[in-house]
């Protein structure tokens, strides 16, 4: 049987899973060698975009081991990912900010309530118990 929680860590999985994936292809492939060289000189703006994608993508593979604690760090990457694209992209950009970071947080929260319903039923049995 197919429970809720399992529904949504499994949602939250096929949210983050390709966003980063195509993220990291779409910076690869755009950018290559020209997010850390601009003529002779190292972009920190690239070396930061990357660092982003590398903790979003570590991120991801901490939430398939441990749900609260990659929660917490999908939440955190995401919300560092959009602030970075705000400040480095113009006001006609700020777009591209929410698109980058919505789905680790959204990602984020799937993964949030599936551990309140886990916890919520622990909480439920062990009342239970205590009444009888």
């Amino acid at each position: 049987m197919i429970t809720a929680q399992k529904i949504l860590i499994w949602l939250s999985r096929l949210i983050s899973l390709p966003a980063i994936i195509f993220f990291s292809l779409f910076a690869i492939s755009e950018g290559g060698l020209e997010i850390f060289i601009n003529q002779g000189q190292l972009r920190v703006k690239g070396i930061l975009f990357v660092t982003f994608l590398f903790f979003a993508a570590i991120s991801t593979g901490v939430a398939f081991w441990s749900k609260k604690l990659g929660a917490h760090l999908l939440l955190l990457s995401g919300l560092s990912l959009m602030v970075f694209i705000f400040i480095i992209a113009t006001q006609n950009n700020s777009l591209v900010a929410i698109v980058m970071g919505a789905p680790f947080i959204v990602s984020s929260i799937l993964l949030y309530m599936a551990t309140i319903k886990k916890r919520s039923r622990e909480i439920m049995k062990i009342d239970k118990k205590y009444e009888e």
